[in-house]
C-alpha cells in the first residue's frame, strides 16, 4: 500500500500545473537537441534514474514498483541491486522519496522516517531518524544532495501555517540542512523578499521548489514553479544569495492566483498554465525544465484521469540551457519518444528517458543527448 501511495503521489506531482499555453514550435526548437547514444538497461521493471557518479561512471536508479535500488553502467549492465524495504531492523518501513550517492561509494536513501546510508551490497551503515514529519517531495525529482558532512533536502514543515494563508509564505523555509557530524537539522532558504510568492495578492497552487547543488562552484540553485527566476545560494558562505538569474521563457504563461484563505479551483489550476518542474546543475552548465500547460483550445478535463491522458500529448516539455549563468539555448523540446530529463553531466551531456507511456518496451531505455548550438 505504501508503494502504491508513493506512486500515486509521484503521478500527482508529475502532472502539477496551473492557466493556458500557446502553440510550441516543436520543429524549430528540437534542432538544438541531438541524440548521440542510448542505454538499454538489462532489467525488467519501472526504473527512475536519480543520480550519476562522475568518478565511477555508474548510474543510480530505483524501481518504482518494487523499491529495488539498481545501479547500471553505460552498457546497460546492472552492477548492483538491492531492496532497502526488506523486513528487519535495517529495512525502510516507509516509501522512498529521495535517492542519491554519498561520497561516491555510499547510497543515501531518504524516506519520511529519516535518512539511510547503505553500501553497495545493501548493508545499512547509518540511520538518521527524523523526530517530526518528514520533508516533502521536490517538485519533480527524487531530490536530495549529499556532501561529505552535509545533506540538503526539500522541506516545507518548518511552518505551522496553512498553505492557503499569507503568513505561510512569510514563514516557510524550503531546505533542510542536515549535519552528519551531530545529526542536527537546520532550516534554510525562505522566500526572497522580492519573490513573486511574497508580492502576489494570493497564492499559487504549487509553491514547492526544485533545487540542485553544483559541486564545482558549491552553489545551491533553486527554482520555484511559478517564478521565472533562478536563485543561486552559497551554503558555505553563510547561505548568501549570490545571484538571481532571470529566465524569460518563450512559452511560459502565468499560472492562476487564488486569493489567500480561499480554496483553489483544483481542475482549472491543474489544467492550464505553465510551471517550472526541474533544475539540473553540473560543472559549468545549468538546465531548467518547464511544462507549457494545456493549449487554450483544449476543454477543461472532467477528472484527473482525463487530465493525465491529455497531458501525455498536449503538455510540452521545454528546456533552457545556461553556461556560466548565461543562457545559451532556449525553449527547445524533445522528440516525442523522450520523456523527461533525468541527469545533467559535467560535460553538458543530458540523459533523457524513453516515454514508455507512448512506446511499449519491456526494458528501460535512456538516451544520451547533447545540445547543438
Amino acid at each position: 500500500m505504501q508503494r502504491i501511495l508513493a506512486f500515486l503521489m509521484l503521478s500527482w506531482l508529475f502532472f502539477c500545473a496551473c492557466q493556458s499555453s500557446e502553440h510550441v514550435n516543436v520543429e524549430d526548437s528540437k534542432k538544438f537537441l541531438e541524440i548521440v547514444d542510448s542505454i538499454k538497461v538489462n532489467y525488467l521493471g519501472n526504473l527512475y534514474l536519480t543520480d550519476f557518479c562522475e568518478k565511477t561512471e555508474i548510474y543510480l536508479s530505483f524501481d518504482l514498483t518494487s523499491d529495488t535500488i539498481v545501479e547500471f553502467d553505460d552498457t546497460g549492465a546492472v552492477r548492483n541491486k538491492f531492496n532497502p524495504t526488506k523486513e528487519g531492523p535495517e529495512g525502510i518501513k516507509d516509501a522512498i522519496i529521495a535517492l542519491a550517492y554519498h561520497n561516491d561509494s555510499t547510497i543515501l536513501v531518504q524516506s519520511r522516517e529519516g535518512y539511510y546510508f547503505y553500501n553497495k551490497e545493501g548493508s545499512l551503515l547509518r540511520k538518521i531518524v527524523l523526530e517530526r514529519d518528514s520533508p516533502l517531495y521536490s517538485n519533480m525529482k527524487y531530490n536530495v544532495e549529499s556532501l561529505s558532512d552535509l545533506i540538503f533536502s526539500m522541506d516545507r514543515n518548518f511552518s505551522n501555517e496553512p498553505l492557503i494563508s499569507e503568513e505561510y509564505y512569510k514563514d516557510v523555509h524550503h531546505i533542510s540542512e542536515i549535519n552528519l557530524k551531530d545529526s542536527s537539522i537546520t532550516p534554510r532558504v525562505k522566500f526572497d523578499k522580492k519573490s513573486l510568492y511574497l508580492q502576489s495578492l494570493g497564492f499559487y497552487y504549487f509553491s514547492s521548489p526544485a533545487f540542485d547543488f553544483n559541486k564545482m562552484d558549491s552553489s545551491l540553485n533553486i527554482l520555484f514553479p511559478a517564478e521565472k527566476v533562478i536563485y543561486k545560494y552559497y551554503p558555505f558562505k553563510d547561505w548568501n544569495l549570490g545571484s538571481v538569474i532571470k529566465t524569460n521563457p518563450l512559452y511560459f504563461n502565468d499560472p492562476i492566483i487564488t486569493p489567500f484563505n480561499q480554496r483553489p479551483h483544483t481542475m482549472r489550476s491543474l489544467s492550464y498554465g505553465s510551471y517550472y518542474q526541474n533544475i539540473f546543475s553540473a560543472g559549468e552548465y545549468l538546465v531548467v525544465e518547464y511544462r507549457t500547460g494545456l493549449p487554450k483550445t483544449v476543454d477543461l478535463p472532467g477528472s484527473i484521469e482525463e487530465l493525465n491522458d491529455i497531458y501525455q500529448e498536449k503538455n510540452n516539455y521545454c528546456y533552457e540551457l545556461y553556461r556560466d549563468d548565461e543562457k545559451i539555448a532556449s525553449d527547445f523540446t524533445t522528440p516525442e519518444h523522450l520523456f523527461g530529463l533525468r541527469i545533467l553531466k559535467n560535460n553538458g551531456e543530458l540523459i533523457f528517458q524513453l516515454n514508455k507511456n507512448r512506446f511499449e518496451y519491456d526494458f528501460e531505455v535512456f538516451y544520451k543527448c547533447k545540445i547543438s548550438l
